[in-house]
């Protein structure tokens, strides 16, 4: 699941950092650990990252930094921010989740172009018969659309299904 990994501080705590990870916003969650566990000061955000999998991130961190750990079953850890924001970064599931776009394919531009020109045509004519603004709407879309299935076939019946 999508989330972050964070690094908590506390300076009633010195020399220890406490990693985890959560689905919110990490200062929120630090927020929420200093209200429930009684601490004299607050837990502060040294670092943070977003992840794809924060529970593979999290485990994966623990792990790289078992030399460190203060307890098995506690998320503290004898060492600086710098150090545990290191560990992360050098691991393959710290990774930031990806960016879902669909890359340009060799099509798009020559269909750009047609729209273009399809568009100016249709507006042509559409001043030249003197049309009134929804049947220009309608004889846009109807371009377009039209186009579009002879440009992205498949491709664009997948997108208008989602």
């Amino acid at each position: 699941m999508e989330g972050y990994i964070y690094c908590l501080t506390n300076e009633a705590i010195p020399n220890l950092v406490k990693i985890g990870k959560t689905a919110r916003d990490p200062v929120q969650r630090a927020a929420e650990i200093s209200a429930n566990t009684g601490v004299p000061t607050p837990f502060a955000v040294a670092w943070s990252l977003k992840v794809a999998d924060m529970d593979r991130a999290e485990t994966d961190l623990h792990a790289a930094l078992h030399n460190s750990r203060l307890q098995k079953r506690r998320e503290f850890f004898r060492c600086s921010p710098a150090k545990a924001k290191a560990a992360a970064r050098r691991l393959s599931s710290v990774k930031a989740p990806k960016a879902q776009q669909r890359s340009a394919g060799p099509g798009d531009t020559l269909m750009g172009l047609v729209l273009t020109a399809g568009t100016l045509a249709t507006f042509y004519a559409a001043i030249t018969l003197d049309l009134d603004t929804v049947t220009i709407a309608k004889a846009v879309a109807a371009l377009a659309i039209g186009l579009g299935m002879i440009f992205q076939g498949r491709a664009l019946l997948g997108m208008l299904r989602r």
